[in-house]
């Protein structure tokens, strides 16, 4: 759960009109693109406003009471679209900040060419200030909306987690922001790797959530 408190008492999830109390979030979809675009996924864009806030109605009158959007840094997000999409059905968006795979940034994007603490700095803004429009890419100011969840896609096999440890968390800022980190694991697997080298370098295991682990299910875990 993504978390502006240490105190129980007063923990708060962040959307993109506010902080809110667990409580309110009602039924979630818990992992959803309402805006994407990536040259990983070509045809696949979504970037229609009107037509997500079509859908996300549709889904409000099934019940739905918020949605967790994990378009991440330089992937289409738009924290306007969602700020729009929260207003018109009055579903809570959770928006993400963090990174993806390197295969959904073309080759010479900045993400790709920073140095670490770059990439580090700018995720930072989204729980704390608020999430650039255009992901850096402009002069263009903070937008209102924070992030309130951090997304980190590692590499699937358990060595090359271990060696990339100390990095992934410099990344992730999940100790600094007090946003929960969310794990792209891409096809299901490694699932106790990330959570041992995320707690040994010093993440609370509250504030792991592991996505995808249904494209590899075990049927010998109970």
């Amino acid at each position: 759960m993504p978390l502006v408190s240490e105190q129980p008492s007063s923990r708060k999830v962040v959307t993109v009109l506010g902080p809110i109390a667990p409580e309110e979030l009602g039924v979630t979809d818990a992992h959803d693109h309402l805006f994407l675009r990536s040259p990983a996924l070509p045809g696949q864009e979504f970037d229609d406003a009107e037509r997500a806030i079509e859908e996300v109605a549709g889904a409000r009158s099934g019940g739905l009471h918020s949605i967790v959007e994990v378009t991440p840094i330089g992937l289409g997000r738009r924290p306007a679209g969602m700020r729009a999409v929260a207003e018109s059905t009055g579903v809570h968006v959770v928006a993400a900040t963090g990174y993806h795979r390197d295969a959904h940034y073309p080759h010479g994007h900045w993400v790709r060419e920073a140095p670490v603490e770059l990439p580090c700095e700018a995720h930072r803004h989204g729980p704390e200030r608020g999430m650039h429009p255009d992901d850096w890419l402009t002069d263009a100011p903070l937008d209102s909306a924070r992030a309130g969840v951090i997304k980190a896609a590692p590499p699937t096999s358990t060595s090359a987690l271990s060696k990339s440890a100390g990095w992934w968390r410099r990344r992730s800022g999940t100790e600094e922001t007090g946003a929960a980190i969310l794990v792209h694991t891409e096809i299901g697997t490694s699932a106790h790797g990330i959570i041992d080298v995320l707690t040994r370098e010093g993440v609370r295991p509250e504030r792991i959530i592991l996505a995808h682990l249904d494209r590899n299910p075990d049927s010998t875990c109970t």
